[in-house]
């Protein structure tokens, strides 16, 4: 009894730091950073009526299939609509549940209590982890690792009980966490690592398990990888890619040690060579860490941590050329693949109190710098929540890291547009569409900042602007499009044609934008065509409007 009370105080203090850690994100609102399109303009969240939760199972959001996601938020929808502060709870909710898990694994990997409660607290207040906390769209990580962490416990117990209900669990939490988040992919890779450190021998029993746990979940995630390899495409110089793997893994490695300059857009160092020291000192970095494992190539738990780690992120260390709108690296992707180092860490704590056990000095400088430790990485967190507290203050942060960012400045006028911030608003958009004149993006948010604030002609001179520039760009995917599907290369083809839809539809918004435009303006002939045009190109709901304007050039 005494020892069960003792693990549930641990657990109990381990939960209450790390929700006091992030208690600032609970103030937090949405961003402007896809939280649109997972969540305030996607139509799949708005009802739970049967047909729709198919629909919800059918579709992708944001080129990544994540129906069980989509449908928390459904959820969440339908009794509190678009209320902040449900969505940021339930965030850290799920972030809870996981601290939770990885607590109980950590007992059933042998750890001690203390041991396991560190180990617990490390993952719960390290700042990497704060992106897929205190941002909504992130929803996916701590869902997805939720059911991951079930699935591993139930999978201890399985192989300790050897009870077929408990597989079944452990297949039923793995079928839920792929339905989450497609990182789920690399669990049947992690049992086999578990199967190591467990001692269990290689069979065809142990084979076939992780196969039927794949066969279920590698479809899933291959929805996500087909719509992606068409954004991201892999480097055919060998060299190249082994220097943006190293670069990959040292920044998370480095990261995570040393979680400084933290941001939720990092820049992608160029050029990839040796010439350029980043993916010099990350090669060596990666060299040296690969000499400490074959060192300690004997103490399981260090192999395992780095297993868990490699395994958990091997699928987004790829070498690439070519990112588009993909980040080649974020603190998100981080979160579940790090539970190894937390592991590693709360077992060398333990090791450093025992052999300091009989050296008071010593002992107490390590309990010191240790709570030292946990408070700056609560006070690191606690702050790092507020990056997250609107548009404005995310994209900021951006900025500060980034200034030359034109995409940054573009988004944080749109956001001070909406806040009717206006002469902020037009100086950052200004300052996007000097920075990038050919950026269509730019000319159309400050067309919007002019059509509010009642300077037509501006405003009509900006939609100009993102029309032609919008035109131009379509015409030169088409014809991209057109060249690789006549050598057949339809991966390179159908990335052009993707990138054409995508245009298409900012184009529809641009000839909606300036039809409103000439609209204020009285100029209602030219307002009905660019309405057609923008219902040609795809936007809805504008038969009303086009109506209405047929009347006013009647009158």
């Amino acid at each position: 009894m005494q020892k069960q009370a003792k693990k549930i105080i641990i657990l109990f203090f381990v939960i209450a730091l790390t929700a006091a850690a992030y208690s600032s994100c609970l103030d937090n609102g949405f961003t402007n950073l896809d939280d649109p399109s997972h969540l305030l303009g996607n139509s799949l969240v708005r009802s739970l009526d049967k047909e729709n939760i198919l629909e919800i199972f059918k579709q992708q959001v944001n080129r990544t299939y994540i129906p069980l996601t989509t449908l928390s938020y459904a959820l969440e929808y339908h009794f509190f609509r678009y209320e902040p502060f449900i969505y940021h709870w339930d965030n850290l909710f799920l972030h809870l549940f996981v601290v939770a898990m990885v607590y109980v694994f950590a007992l059933r990997l042998g750890f001690s209590c203390f041991s396991a409660g560190i180990s617990a607290l490390f993952f719960g207040i390290h700042p990497m982890h704060v992106e897929s906390v205190a941002w909504v769209t992130e929803r996916k990580d701590v869902l997805y690792s939720c059911f991951y962490m079930l699935s591993l416990i139930f999978y201890f117990r399985y192989v300790q009980e050897e009870k077929k209900g408990l597989f079944g669990l452990t297949f039923l939490f793995g079928l839920l966490s792929i339905l989450a988040k497609p990182m789920a992919l690399s669990l049947p890779l992690i049992l086999f690592a578990c199967d190591w450190f467990l001692k269990r021998r290689l069979t065809i029993k142990t084979v076939v398990e992780k196969g039927i746990l794949a066969l279920a979940i590698v479809p899933m995630a291959f929805i996500t990888y087909i719509n992606n390899s068409l954004v991201v495409t892999a480097s055919s110089d060998h060299l190249k890619a082994i220097l943006i793997f190293s670069w990959k893994t040292a920044f998370y490695i480095q990261k995570f040690i040393w979680p400084v300059h933290l941001s939720p857009r990092y820049l992608f160092p160029e050029p990839v060579s040796f010439a350029n020291l980043n993916y010099l000192f990350s090669f060596c970095f990666v060299l040296i860490f690969l000499l400490i494992i074959w060192k300690l190539r004997k103490n399981r738990l260090f192999i395992f941590s780095f297993l868990f780690f490699f395994a958990s992120i091997f699928f987004l260390l790829q070498g690439t050329d070519h990112y588009a709108d993909m980040p080649p690296v974020a603190d998100r992707f981080m979160y579940l693949p790090s539970l190894g180092f937390c592991l590693l860490f709360g077992k060398l704590v333990e090791e450093g109190m025992k052999k300091s056990k009989h050296k008071k000095l010593v002992k107490f400088s390590c309990t010191m710098l240790g709570v030292l430790l946990i408070i700056s990485l609560c006070w690191k967190t606690f702050f790092q929540c507020n990056v997250w507290q609107n548009s404005v203050s995310l994209w900021t942060k951006i900025i500060e890291q980034d200034p030359g960012n034109a995409q940054a400045y573009s988004a944080r006028g749109v956001a001070y547009a909406k806040e009717g911030l206006y002469a902020a608003s037009l100086k950052d958009s200004s300052y996007a569409a000097k920075l990038r004149p050919d950026r269509y993006k730019a000319y159309a948010n400050r067309g919007y900042v002019f059509l509010n604030t009642g300077k037509y002609v501006e405003a009509l001179n900006d939609y100009n602007r993102a029309v032609n520039i919008l035109n131009v760009l379509m015409r030169k995917d088409m014809v991209e499009f057109e060249e690789y599907r006549r050598k057949n290369q339809v991966k390179k083809a159908l990335y052009y044609y993707r990138h054409f839809r995508y245009k298409k539809k900012d184009l529809a918004h641009a000839y909606y934008n300036r039809a409103v435009v000439y609209d204020y303006r009285g100029e209602y002939k030219k307002a009905l065509g660019d309405a057609l045009r923008a219902k040609d190109f795809g936007k809805t709901n504008l038969d009303g409007y086009i109506k209405e304007l047929r009347e006013l050039i009647k009158d």
